[in-house]
């Protein structure tokens, strides 16, 4: 039975035509292939991601602005980071070239596994 993990190995080693020898396995969801530093999400961890990102984004903007503190508590977070959720989740994600790998596999019931792949550095 494939655990989450291995689906996830599975389809980098798939997409980028290694095994899982050329790759190290990093914490969490990193991976480093080729002297680069990668990150594999599912679909739900992806959009958890890319909120949190987003969320931090988003503070950074209010911090360094010049809008009046007394302005920004009228400002709407939620209704920004739903907005800006899955426009280009590749280039909230991928901070080295913003692009957004899909992989799609079979698991062993059948059913169809999204995998997504981003490139940090």
């Amino acid at each position: 039975m494939e655990n989450e993990k291995e689906l996830k190995i599975k389809a980098f080693c798939e997409h980028f035509k290694c095994s899982e020898e050329d790759i190290i396995i990093l914490a969490n969801n990193d991976v480093e292939f080729n002297d680069a530093t990668y990150v594999i999400y599912t679909d739900s961890e992806a959009e958890v991601a890319e909120r949190e990102c987003l969320e931090e984004q988003l503070d950074e903007i209010l911090r360094y602005s010049d809008v009046p503190e007394w302005v920004k508590k009228y400002f709407k977070r939620e209704e920004w980071v739903e907005d800006n959720m899955n426009l280009e989740r590749g280039s909230n994600l991928s901070w080295y070239d913003n692009i957004e790998i899909e992989v799609i596999l079979e698991n062993e019931n059948g059913l169809l596994e999204y995998i997504y792949i981003y490139r940090i550095d």
